[in-house]
């Protein structure tokens, strides 16, 4: 309850660390090391781009929890990680997008990369009356 607080709106970060904090927490080391590599070196590093790659790392998990054989209660719940944090990529803190931008094109934008414009430097350099 403390990620997406009701007494905030249910608005707050994107979820991203308390996800990490419950793969550590269940010991999945080499899903944690993998998915580290991707949105770490590829990500960060290599593409300057952790938006995307932390909605691969979504896509990843649950294929790494079968290709590990985990429980099947294990894969399920890396399934419902990957819903819920793509589910708050959408609604975005319950931000309209601006009246010059179609839900049409914002929502896979708001998925892929987690923003609203295609552009990273547009989106990261806005101003909170944007």
């Amino acid at each position: 309850a403390h990620n997406w607080s009701p007494f905030m709106g249910l608005t707050g970060g994107r979820g991203v660390a308390t996800a990490i904090g419950l793969i550590v927490g269940l010991f999945l080391w080499q899903e944690m090391v993998i998915l580290g590599v991707v949105i770490g070196i590829v990500g960060k590093m290599i593409y300057k781009e952790t938006g995307l790659w932390t909605f691969v790392a979504l896509i990843v998990l649950p294929v790494l929890t079968f290709v590990f054989d985990r429980p099947a209660e294990i894969v399920v719940m890396s399934v419902c990680i990957g819903l819920i944090l793509m589910t708050k990529r959408l609604t975005a803190n319950w931000e309209r997008p601006s009246d010059d931008a179609s839900l049409v094109a914002v929502l896979p934008r708001r998925l892929l990369w987690d923003r609203d414009v295609v552009g990273k430097t547009p989106w990261t350099e806005r101003s909170p009356s944007q």
